[in-house]
């Protein structure tokens, strides 16, 4: 009967270390349960930044494009014009205008919002020069002069 006792004081035993073992093992997914929760949060916030960042760079992305098609409607790119140093605005606005004389069009500062000296490399001595116009008309004004005196100067060679 002793042994019996002690047989079942031992299973006792066992079964208090199991529950207490049991107990530590819940605390710890408890634990560990909070702290995935904790980090589930931190990581949705950026995710919706993310998204707001995207969000915004498409916006960004749509403006530039509609931009840049407007540009297109009114701008001008003239190639090979000589450089000058020290070149300021007000000469390449009367290079153009000397420019638009030589094609015989009566093109006015007015009539030009904005023009600008492309560089490609210091050592070219030529440069390429955009123009953007104030209107399409002017530019399709401009560009059918220039390729009618282009047509006419390569049948005259």
């Amino acid at each position: 009967m002793d042994e019996l006792e002690n047989y079942l004081l031992d299973i006792k035993n066992q079964n208090s270390k199991i529950e207490n073992t049991n107990t530590d093992i819940e605390k710890s997914m408890n634990f560990i349960s909070e702290q995935i929760t904790s980090l589930e949060s931190k990581i949705t916030y950026p995710e919706q930044e993310r998204t707001t960042v995207a969000n915004k760079l498409s916006s960004l992305e749509e403006k530039m494009e509609s931009h840049d098609r407007s540009c297109i409607k009114t701008c001008v790119k003239i190639c090979n014009l000589p450089k000058r140093i020290q070149e300021s605005k007000k000469d390449l606005y009367d290079m153009l205008i000397k420019l638009s004389k030589l094609i015989e069009i009566d093109l006015q500062v007015s009539d030009v919002r904005d023009v600008s000296r492309q560089y490609l490399k210091k050592e070219n001595k030529t440069s390429n020069l955009t123009v953007e116009f104030s209107n399409t008309l002017i530019k399709v004004i401009s560009c059918l002069w220039l390729r009618i005196i282009t047509n006419v100067t390569q049948t005259i060679s």
